[in-house]
C-alpha cells in the first residue's frame, strides 16, 4: 500500500495575519517605510512605492481610501498589506477591489513594483500566487523573526 500523504491546507485569510510567511515584496515595502517608529508607515515612501505600481493615480486612491481606516492619509503595516493585495489584483485586471475580498484567498497575490527591482523580478517571472507555510494558531508575533516585527507586537 502506498504511504500517506500528508497536505497542507492553507486557510483562507491566514495571509493577512502571518505577517512572517509574507512574499519578500510585502516585507520589503514594510521594511522600506517603516521609518517614523509608529504604528503608522511613511507615507511619502509608502506613496513612491506604490506609484511604481503602474496603476493610475485614481485606481491607488481607491484601494488606498478602501483600507484606510486608522488614520486618514496615513496606513498601518496592517492596512498596507491589504492594500498591496488589492494592487496585485488590480494589476491582474480584477476589478472589484474590495477589502474583504482578500479573506478569500489562501495566498498572499504578489504585486509588481518597479522601484523594488528584485521584488518584481521575481513576482514578473513566476506569475503564480506563493504558497504561504500553515502555522499553528500557537505562533505569535514575539517568536517571528522578521526585522520589522517590533512595531507590530
Amino acid at each position: 500500500t502506498a504511504p500517506l500523504q500528508t497536505q497542507k491546507v492553507s486557510i483562507p485569510g491566514r495571509w493577512l495575519q502571518d505577517v512572517c510567511s509574507l512574499p519578500p515584496v510585502y516585507q520589503e515595502v514594510l521594511q522600506q517605510c517603516d521609518t517614523e517608529n509608529s504604528i503608522f508607515l511613511n507615507t511619502k515612501r509608502l506613496s513612491s512605492l506604490l506609484n511604481s505600481s503602474g496603476l493610475s493615480r485614481s485606481v491607488l486612491r481607491d484601494l488606498w481610501n478602501e483600507v484606510n481606516v486608522a488614520r486618514p492619509g496615513k496606513l498601518t503595516k496592517e492596512e498596507t498589506i491589504q492594500c498591496l493585495g488589492l494592487i496585485a489584483l488590480a494589476q491582474k485586471g480584477d476589478l472589484e477591489l474590495k477589502k474583504e475580498k482578500l479573506l478569500n484567498l489562501a495566498e498572499a497575490p504578489l504585486p509588481v513594483l518597479q522601484d523594488l527591482p528584485s521584488c518584481s523580478q521575481s513576482a514578473s517571472q513566476n506569475l503564480s500566487l506563493h504558497p504561504i507555510p500553515v502555522v499553528s494558531s500557537e505562533t505569535s508575533l514575539s517568536s517571528c523573526k522578521c526585522p520589522f516585527i517590533k512595531c507590530m507586537k
